[in-house]
């Protein structure tokens, strides 16, 4: 499985990506050692389960935006947004910034 999150504002941009084929994890290309890549990933796909794949706001120019791309099984996920997040995004902006601390 491979999942990879960029979240981008108009100060900071946050880059995730998660390799469990190869083990590796990194963030802002910097690699992470001490994650349990397993519960780091379990934890994600818990937190997007409900997710829709696009959340949009069209009222607001230089919001926060997310995107979030899950490969498993073959398949690929993706889910994105601007300005409209789903209720439970701040879970996994705390989740990404406890691992990078």
């Amino acid at each position: 499985m491979r999942i990879s999150i960029l979240i981008s504002s108009a100060d900071n941009i946050l880059k995730v990506f998660l390799d469990d084929e190869n083990r590796t994890f990194t963030i802002n290309s910097k690699y992470i050692q001490d994650v349990n890549l397993d519960e780091f990933a379990s934890k994600v796909l818990r937190i997007i389960s409900s997710w829709e794949s696009e959340y949009k706001n069209t009222n607001v120019f230089d919001a926060e935006q997310f995107c979030v791309k899950v490969e498993k099984d073959g398949k690929e996920y993706n889910y994105k947004g601007f300005g409209s997040y789903p209720d439970n995004y701040i879970y996994l902006k705390s989740l990404i910034y406890g691992v990078g601390r």
